[in-house]
């Protein structure tokens, strides 16, 4: 890490995918985001870097402590980095999330390059983007409140737009992401297996308190949670936590044609052409979720995001309640994941030394549990209410 104190503090590779495709692209947002706070972002340096660049990916990464690495689908482009950043010294941050598909790439990652990045001390956290990080935090302070041990977390998402906002709510590159999750992926036939064995009850959910239908679907934080349990059992004797994952809609017609739709979504994902009609017509597939526009400004701010988390635990005494609630919120997830993916970066540029070993690769739960990143969130709008009078 020769000149280590002398490289930029963060720099954000991706910056050009919801923006545009160029250095011009990224000159002109510069510009109107200077408009709108009235500070000068004359002098900050534009880095161009492609991941089939190997070189420059090395250059790019040398010249930064930490990478915000926004650059996907992961499986495709994350790798390249993380080697970079190990080679260069360089800790890494993602914000990789996708069901199916990036949960596989975590584990793949951690298992080539967890040890690599500790003996360099580089740390590389993956998944730090609002759905998953935000539940593995909240279960992370279920865990500290409750005092005895927790046998299982539901976990309970869901994304619903305002009174005034229609169309898309999620960008193509997410739907594109999700898309590869389908067909041959072992973990969706693992999880087509896990619904054949489990009741229709257990799959299909209606929270009256939520207000909201939810579906049993493993998403990127069902993944994540598991690592950071895994993670604090073996460093702290925690016991493990059973996690179950749920998918929200806060209107039956949005979660019924889900429904209908994902067996079809599920035939086409298994031949090119089928594919190709998926990535052609988003919207359709979707149920208008999503689209190649992605959601517009207006849209974005008007999104709310929740998880709700239930710990069901095991009583110390007969007045300690079986159940403990953390409901995590907040609204435009878009902006709300650059603020978590920035606080995640600052998290290891000022506490590192709150955070496991000297390096290696963790998710959000386990890297920064010692941390004070809630109350960094928080007062960015985003909420951790651990008091929740909810009836689940």
């Amino acid at each position: 890490m020769n000149g280590f104190s002398n490289r930029l503090d963060i720099i954000l590779f991706g910056a050009t995918g919801f923006t545009g495709r160029s250095e011009a692209d990224l000159k002109n947002v510069l510009s109107e985001i200077q408009q709108r706070t009235g500070e000068d972002y004359s002098k900050i340096p534009i880095i161009q870097a492609n991941v089939e660049d190997v070189k420059s990916i090395e250059e790019m990464t040398a010249a930064a402590k930490v990478i915000i690495n926004c650059v996907g689908p992961y499986t495709q482009y994350g790798e390249v980095v993380v080697q970079a950043c190990i080679q260069t010294g360089t800790h890494q941050i993602d914000i990789c999330g996708a069901s199916f598909v990036e949960p596989q790439y975590i584990e793949d990652i951690q298992k080539k390059y967890h040890q690599p990045a500790k003996e360099k001390g580089v740390y590389i956290v993956s998944g730090c983007a609002i759905d998953s990080m935000a539940a593995d935090l909240g279960a992370i302070l279920i865990q500290k409140k409750y005092e005895g041990n927790i046998d299982e977390i539901e976990s309970h998402l869901c994304f619903s737009e305002g009174v005034s906002s229609s169309g898309p709510i999620a960008n193509y590159g997410t739907y594109d992401s999700f898309l590869r999750g389908f067909g041959g992926n072992a973990r969706f036939r693992d999880f087509l297996k896990l619904c054949t064995l489990s009741s229709i009850k257990d799959i299909f959910v209606k929270r009256r308190a939520l207000n909201a239908w939810y579906i049993l679907f493993p998403a990127s934080d069902q993944s994540l949670l598991n690592k950071t349990q895994k993670h604090m059992n073996e460093v702290y004797g925690q016991k493990l936590t059973i996690v179950k994952d749920y998918l929200g809609f806060s209107k039956f017609g949005e979660f019924f044609s889900m429904i209908l739709m994902a067996p079809i979504v599920l035939l086409l994902s298994k031949c090119d052409c089928g594919r190709n009609s998926l990535r052609k017509h988003p919207r359709f597939f979707s149920c208008g979720n999503s689209d190649f526009g992605g959601p517009g400004e207006q849209a974005q701010k008007d999104t709310e995001f929740r998880v709700v988390l239930v710990g069901k635990g095991s009583k110390k005494s007969k007045t300690q309640q079986k159940k403990i609630i953390a409901d995590v919120s907040g609204k435009d997830p878009y902006a709300l994941t650059c603020t978590f993916a920035v606080i995640s970066a600052i998290m290891i540029l000022t506490e590192s030394h709150k955070m496991p070993d000297s390096g290696g690769h963790y998710s959000p739960g386990a890297a920064f549990a010692n941390t004070c990143v809630v109350e960094r969130l928080e007062k960015y709008g985003f909420k951790f209410d651990m008091n929740s009078k909810i009836e689940l």
